[in-house]
């Protein structure tokens, strides 16, 4: 598995626009040995990524000047990965409302708009108005960049994270298409595993099975919840956990079960 991972970031950091690949302490040492190509970059960059990119990651929450709003779009991008960049936008909104960040007013011109926190992030705007990132893992990496940095916002996080593919931005026109809703839940629900099984607390994924009870969503609840039955490393800790929800009185939870 571990070996697989690693092929995966090499093809990442392979395909990757040369000149988006993070310019890396590393290479200053490099370049004075003539060392500076795009085959180095793309080798450290594999290397950052084994290392989920932290003190890349530092560096940038570090950076004079770094907004709340421009934290937040950075959680929102990663979390929301293929969502157009309007739905990343007014979700980032509602999550600062519930971090309690103020409640940004995206409509008019006094916060900055699309094309400029997507600079902010040292990201790529597609033309299919989708946000991307050239670092091969960087939106993982960021995603576990926040919850080991900021473990008293875990649980508004998990409340807003099982509430984002339910969300529809009238405002700007947007609409999300089954297929879409149904990419955002896959992604979260993978996310919420990985931390429900590693921490063992059932916290993440009792999120989402309350929130898409009796939604469009609820099938995605119950493949997730399936599908982690059958893997080696989640089975145990999930078999626990929902013999646990089948002896409550919660109906929620025994449905899921």
């Amino acid at each position: 598995m571990e070996a697989l991972e690693i092929v995966s970031l090499i093809l990442d950091a392979h395909h990757a626009n040369d000149s988006n690949l993070p310019n890396l302490e590393a290479l200053a040492r490099k370049r004075k040995s003539g060392g500076d190509t795009p085959f180095d970059r793309q080798v450290l960059s594999v290397i950052a990524a084994r290392n989920n990119w932290r003190s890349q990651l530092l560096a940038w929450h570090k950076e004079s000047g770094r907004t709340s709003f421009q934290r937040n779009f950075l959680l929102a991008c990663a979390t929301l990965r293929g969502a157009s960049v309007a739905h990343v936008y007014a979700s980032t909104a509602d999550l600062a409302s519930v971090f309690g960040d103020g409640d940004p007013s995206l409509r008019g011109q006094q916060e900055p708009g699309v094309i400029e926190m997507v600079d902010s992030i040292e990201a790529e705007l597609l033309a299919d108005d989708t946000v991307t990132f050239n670092r091969p893992e960087w939106d993982d990496a960021a995603l576990e960049y926040f919850w080991v940095d900021r473990p008293l916002s875990r649980v508004k996080f998990l409340e807003w994270l099982a509430d984002a593919p339910l969300k529809k931005p009238k405002a700007a026109l947007e609409t999300l298409t089954d297929a879409e809703r149904q990419t955002m839940a896959e992604r979260i629900g993978s996310f919420a595993l990985r931390w429900a099984v590693r921490h063992r607390r059932q916290e993440p994924l009792r999120q989402l099975v309350w929130r898409w009870h009796n939604t469009p969503l609820w099938p995605s609840a119950v493949e997730l919840l399936t599908s982690a039955c059958l893997q080696t490393a989640s089975a145990s800790y999930i078999h626990e956990m929902l013999l646990q929800w089948a002896r409550t009185g919660n109906a929620v939870r025994r449905q899921a079960h």
